[in-house]
């Protein structure tokens, strides 16, 4: 149990990692395009880590639940990541300053949300299980800068935007859209690992 819960809030904390470097690289970079782009790279050193270092991160492992003990590791998995990641957020506000990235976050209504979202979701079951077929980080790399490019939402990167938030802000919205990125990263990586399964574990399995 210990374990669990300092490789989760560990996960939590390289996942709010990964959006500090993402906002330094937009804020520092004119180019918007360029910003992204780059700030997509170097947030995906936050997942690699979480991979290597073998962390419990809820985006990476609710693809592979398959019973009610992996169900409420996975619960206690989401709760740690979303504070630490949380956390991380408020003391970026209090020694760098506070951040617009939820603002844009808030303009998309529910359903876009959770199709973004889904689409994040299926990224990181690929980063995760190709890494695991193959070893080859850049596996790890590409569906990471892939959702960020195309306007995915990890709830886990969103929590540390929450905290970023001027603490003026109404979250009220913000938390809502947090629980449908939840669930919608967790279809994604679902949906993903039941075809993955049927369509190529299982035939090989039977050949």
């Amino acid at each position: 149990m210990k374990d669990l819960c300092v490789k989760s809030v560990l996960a939590g904390l390289l996942i709010g990692f990964a959006g500090v470097l993402y906002l330094q690289a937009v804020a520092l970079i004119p180019d918007k395009t360029a910003g992204v782009i780059a700030g997509a790279v170097l947030f995906s050193l936050g997942l690699l880590s979480v991979i290597v270092f073998k962390t419990n991160l809820f985006t990476g492992k609710v693809g592979y639940i398959n019973s009610f003990r992996t169900l409420w590791q996975g619960l206690l998995m989401l709760v740690l990541n979303l504070a630490a990641a949380f956390a991380l957020g408020l003391l970026f506000k209090l020694c760098v300053g506070e951040s617009g990235a939820l603002v844009s976050r808030l303009n998309k209504d529910l359903l876009r949300i959770l199709f973004d979202s889904t689409i994040c979701g299926m990224c990181v079951f690929l980063s995760v299980d190709l890494y695991k077929r193959t070893s080859n980080i850049f596996t790890i790399i590409l569906p990471v800068v892939a959702f960020i490019v195309t306007g995915g939402e990890h709830c886990i990167a969103f929590a540390f935007y929450i905290g970023t938030a001027p603490f003026t802000s109404d979250l009220g919205p913000a938390f809502l859209r947090l629980g449908v990125m939840i669930v919608g990263n967790s279809i994604g990586a679902l949906l993903l690992r039941l075809l993955s399964y049927h369509l190529i574990d299982k035939p090989r399995e039977n050949f």
